[in-house]
């Protein structure tokens, strides 16, 4: 008697070819956000969509709510959009996160109220990257690094940028090179621009291929950090462990060696 093939081996025989295609780091609201606005995020196919409604604030330093908007086509730096590059390292997607440099307490959860004030200082130049973190060889004694404090739930986190402990760990620390970002802005960058979201007008190519094929809405990046870590999750699984850009070679088996091992064709196409 002759058995029906397996679901999986009826996949494997449609599907020919995979790809991966790796963009800059930008976020699901900031790129997909309007993407169904208009339809009251709901899909073609009737399927909830987790956009933005248009009403969603954040707050500035002044506790002014900045509320989001689309990016106006006609301004001169649309595609550029917010003009220059947020904080992308794991203290500030912290502070995006959770409005404060230090980790956050057990089971925490993030209310997403940081991104305009962590802009803001971005803006100012108070703020380059992550505080670094490497020792910094000294003969001065007197020099201590300050132990960490226990949490206190009750503790303003909005002045962490210019706290004393914040200083001292900057001062006595020698930075990696994402310490030391250049910080290169448009004019008339402002801190409500980190609230532009692109319509699906201004991104007619990439709104096309997500209406078109499915979209991972409740996907999160496997290291709230910068690129290159990410970049190896998704190549390897593991960054193993490291946070910054700086280390650009890793150790751990690839998917691309693990598809030669099997004797499977891949390319790298730039």
């Amino acid at each position: 008697m002759q058995t029906s093939k397996s679901h999986e081996d009826v996949l494997k025989n449609k599907i020919k070819h995979v790809v991966v295609v790796m963009f800059e780091n930008r976020s699901f609201d900031h790129m997909l956000g309007f993407l169904y606005k208009d339809n009251h995020n709901k899909s073609p196919l009737g399927h909830d969509f987790e956009g933005l409604t248009g009403n969603e604030t954040n707050p500035d330093s002044t506790k002014n709510p900045i509320k989001v908007f689309p990016i106006d086509p006609n301004d001169k730096y649309a595609y550029y959009m917010p003009k220059m590059d947020p904080g992308e390292g794991y203290m500030n997607t912290n502070f995006q996160l959770f409005g404060a440099l230090n980790e956050p307490f057990p089971h925490k959860i993030a209310n997403n109220q940081g991104f305009v004030r962590d802009f803001e200082n971005k803006i100012a130049n108070k703020y380059y990257g992550d505080p670094p973190y490497k020792p910094q060889k000294t003969t001065d004694k007197s020099t201590t690094i300050p132990k960490k404090k226990t949490y206190d739930k009750n503790y303003d986190h909005s002045k962490d940028y210019q706290n004393d402990d914040y200083k001292h760990w900057y001062k006595h620390y020698s930075p990696p090179p994402s310490g030391l970002e250049i910080v290169s802005k448009f004019p008339g960058t402002e801190p409500k621009d980190i609230m532009g979201i692109y319509t699906p007008e201004l991104l007619p190519i990439l709104s096309g291929l997500a209406k078109g094929y499915a979209v991972c809405d409740h996907y999160y990046c496997s290291v709230p950090s910068e690129t290159l870590p990410n970049r190896a999750f998704m190549h390897m699984a593991t960054s193993e462990g490291h946070l910054y850009d700086e280390i650009k070679s890793y150790s751990a088996k690839s998917i691309f060696k693990n598809l030669s091992d099997h004797k499977r064709s891949w390319g790298n196409f730039c």
